[in-house]
């Protein structure tokens, strides 16, 4: 069977049992998945928006809207061809699902958050744009970090309420009559019903964010925001550190022993969040599907 890869927009061939055996694999994790018979359960939604319509927050058409689809989401497998063995990303697919109207409406609320965050991109274009004007010193070098399985380790109940801490920086949400404890329980309200099919098996997730709820991306880069912010002070400085999504580049002065003993401390800190890292190789490294090198006759980062 034909699948899309992880990254760089490859399409690669598998064979169907082993693209099968590989999801499962993942799906079998008990801490982060359970198989369940009967997931649907709309009763929350019908109630919270009934709700919403009585105090005039929102219309009875968008009322009827939030409750209309009860089909549940899909798993489907990317390889990751950068990783020993290619084993699978899982991705949600919650398009027309009974996730789909109200995480969309949640979504509209807290999407200018994106201006809070700090040294992130929204695509590799960017990042070139950027990083090939940076002037790098002789003693520095370029390395990456990576979050591991980054979505399904982010905490959903502080990610929810980073998202209330900020929301005051969005103007939908100021000009709206939604109050933040009606954001909040839109948002939980939005995962309440994480369960998605797979082979003719339903699973739901226990905890986290899915990969392909529209809210799962904001709220991954909220709280990884906050996390470089409180913990990776030693290289979160302006123009030496560009993150997107999980994918973090930098620039530091630290050796390749160094970095990674600092990676080591990092993982050491109490919580989901683990990294790992590759260090320059003859002034090389690769980041989001390009190749960096450090040019020393005019100090710059060419890209290919």
């Amino acid at each position: 069977m034909i699948v899309e890869a992880n990254k760089g927009g490859k399409v690669v061939t598998l064979n169907k049992d082993d693209y099968f055996s590989k999801i499962e694999e993942k799906l079998n994790d008990t801490e982060m998945y359970e198989q369940v018979t009967n997931p649907i359960n709309n009763n929350s939604i019908s109630e919270f928006t009934e709700k919403l319509f009585k105090q005039n927050n929102i219309k009875q058409s968008l009322k009827l809207q939030l409750n209309s689809i009860e089909d549940l989401p899909r798993i489907r497998g990317q390889p990751k061809l950068h990783k020993v063995n290619h084993s699978m990303r899982l991705i949600t697919c919650s398009r027309n699902t009974i996730q789909s109207s109200i995480s969309t409406f949640a979504f509209s609320f807290i999407k200018e958050l994106r201006t809070t965050i700090d040294n992130s991109m929204n695509n590799a274009s960017e990042f070139v744009t950027k990083i090939t004007k940076i002037n790098m010193e002789e003693d520095e070098n370029l390395a990456s970090l990576d979050v591991q399985d980054m979505f399904t380790n982010i905490p959903l109940t502080s990610a929810v309420d980073l998202v209330i801490n900020r929301i005051e920086n969005s103007t939908t949400f100021n000009e709206s009559t939604l109050s933040k404890t009606d954001l909040k329980k839109l948002l939980i309200l939005s995962f309440s019903n994480n369960s998605t099919e797979f082979n003719k098996k339903i699973y739901k997730q226990k905890r986290n964010l899915p990969m392909g709820n529209c809210l799962s991306p904001i709220l991954a880069d909220l709280y990884l925001d906050d996390y470089i912010s409180k913990h990776l002070s030693k290289v979160n400085t302006e123009q030496k550190l560009f993150r997107y999504v999980g994918n973090i580049l930098i620039i530091t002065k630290m050796t390749h022993i160094e970095l990674n003993k600092y990676v080591e401390e990092l993982n050491q800190i109490k919580s989901n969040i683990g990294f790992t890292t590759e260090f320059e190789k003859n002034s090389k490294v690769n980041f989001l599907d390009t190749t960096l090198t450090k040019n020393t006759n005019d100090n710059k980062i060419d890209v290919r």
